[in-house]
């Protein structure tokens, strides 16, 4: 009975700790992605005829302007494909540049060609040749994309925006080295 009595007690007194942990621990698993680099602080990220871009003005020339949200199924930090939606509710996907059959996954993919800098863009197929959707993780608030080596730049635009790009190589002497996260800038 003693015994009996002891692991009541155990248990109860462990179910605060449990619940106190489970509510410090926000998991965002919908988010939108912000761009940081020298003299970049913390553009969001948007699509822009199927191609993910910042700045600070709308693109003038674009056919298909979207904001567009991430969402996580797996894990946050193991690599894994990202859905992208253009509202936070998970809206059909048309802003990839190409109407899209309604729910049909989009997913956030690295153009893997032989180019020294490479697109990012979208894909409706994970498993598609030339294009990577299965390497994307958070380390915290950054985005990290398992490749080895691999950065993302920031290509600028005519219109006076930035194309999110990435490459294998050290091209940090042309182009502006763009820290992606899912933390909005702090106003100050």
């Amino acid at each position: 009975m003693a015994l009996k009595f002891l692991q009541t007690i155990i248990l109860l007194s462990s179910i605060p700790a449990l619940a106190f942990a489970k509510s410090n621990i926000p998991i965002e698993r919908t988010f939108e992605l912000y761009a940081y680099g020298h003299e970049i602080r913390g553009l969001r990220i948007f699509a822009a005829d199927g191609r993910p871009v910042f700045g600070h003005i709308e693109p003038r020339d674009a056919m298909l302007v979207s904001n567009f949200f991430v969402s996580v199924t797996g894990s946050l930090s193991d690599a894994g494909p990202w859905e992208v939606y253009p509202t936070e509710t998970g809206d059909t996907a048309t802003f990839i540049g190409t109407p899209v059959a309604q729910n049909t996954q989009v997913y956030l993919a690295l153009n893997n060609t032989e180019d020294t800098l490479k697109t990012v863009g979208f894909t409706t197929k994970v498993d598609q040749p030339g294009l990577l959707a299965r390497v994307w993780s958070l380390y915290g608030q950054y985005v990290a994309i398992n490749v080895s080596p691999a950065r993302f730049y920031g290509r600028p635009r005519h219109d006076g925006l930035w194309e999110l790009m990435w490459s294998q190589e050290d091209l940090a002497n042309e182009y502006p080295i763009i820290t992606v996260r899912k933390a909005p800038p702090i106003p100050y």
